[in-house]
């Protein structure tokens, strides 16, 4: 973050580093509903791998693995 989005990060949100997970799959396995927007492979993959029937993507890029993953895919804005 660079400029005036970083002062406001830092102004507004400076516990967002706090609440930030590095690993994809701790925070598939810690989320009720995943919001995707980002259809990278390594999502796509993860995805497929660590959902549970119990949760809800809510899938705004269209994945092109819907079929893979075990959670319910609701797809919005495409």
């Amino acid at each position: 973050l660079l400029g005036a989005n970083r002062r406001f990060i830092e102004t507004h949100l400076p516990h967002l580093g706090d609440v930030l997970c590095g690993n994809i799959q701790e925070v598939i396995d810690g989320s009720e509903v995943l919001i995707v927007g980002l259809s990278h492979a390594a999502v796509c993959d993860a995805l497929a791998s660590h959902t549970c029937e119990d949760q809800l993507v809510l899938d705004l890029v269209n994945l092109p693995n819907r079929s893979d993953i075990r959670a319910s895919v609701d797809g919005l804005c495409w």
